[in-house]
């Protein structure tokens, strides 16, 4: 359902773009979910109108291309080489 390209979420004039999910093996509590876009609380929406659960906890890796190092939380900084940036953020 999530990388059929077809999902419509409340709220939503378009369609999501095609997600990748991915169960975790050893708790059924657990995914990881790849998107290609990121609509105001999309995995929300998509996990509870699409499959009827709720997400509790949610935690984001990446953006934009960007691998968040282990230990990066809530309010840190980390300086980017310019190069990137604007090559990631089309400038």
């Amino acid at each position: 359902m999530f990388a059929s390209g077809t999902m419509k979420l409340s709220g939503e004039p378009k369609a999501c773009l095609p997600a990748k999910l991915e169960l975790d093996e050893t708790d059924a509590a657990k995914a990881t979910i790849t998107l290609s876009e990121g609509k105001f609380h999309q995995v929300k929406k998509m996990f509870f109108e699409g499959l009827g659960c709720t997400v509790t906890d949610l935690h984001r890796s990446s953006f934009a291309g960007f691998v968040f190092k282990d230990g990066f939380g809530p309010g840190m900084c980390e300086q980017l080489d310019i190069t990137e940036a604007r090559k990631a953020f089309n400038l």
